[in-house]
């Protein structure tokens, strides 16, 4: 039987808690979110630029723009926005790292 050690499986566990999942299986780390945007709610010119710009894939529902090491990277997803942030938020707020909650939140 394999032993397992237990204090690398609860730090993988901690680091699994600051990504965040965006579907077919792409996880990204929280700290690295810029914006996460709304691409169902997006109208006008604008939004059309910003879409046509990026070639984000049809479906696409919600477009989570990165940055790490001065790269800027658009992730298309098809999970909708509000549930993108509530799951940013749950994760942020495990590790203690959301202070953009309201007190009490």
């Amino acid at each position: 039987m394999a032993r397992v050690d237990f204090s690398s499986a609860c730090r993988r566990m901690e680091s699994l808690r600051m990504m965040l999942h965006l579907g077919g299986g792409e996880m990204i780390p929280l700290k690295n979110i810029v914006a996460i945007l709304d691409l169902d709610a997006a109208q006008g010119q604008s939004a059309a630029d910003f879409l046509q710009k990026h070639a984000l894939p049809s479906g696409t529902r919600t477009a989570i723009v990165t940055n790490a090491y001065g790269k800027t990277v658009v992730h298309p997803s098809t999970i909708s926005s509000l549930t993108l942030l509530r799951r940013s938020r749950d994760g942020a707020k495990a590790d203690g790292q959301w202070p953009h909650s309201a007190p009490g939140a």
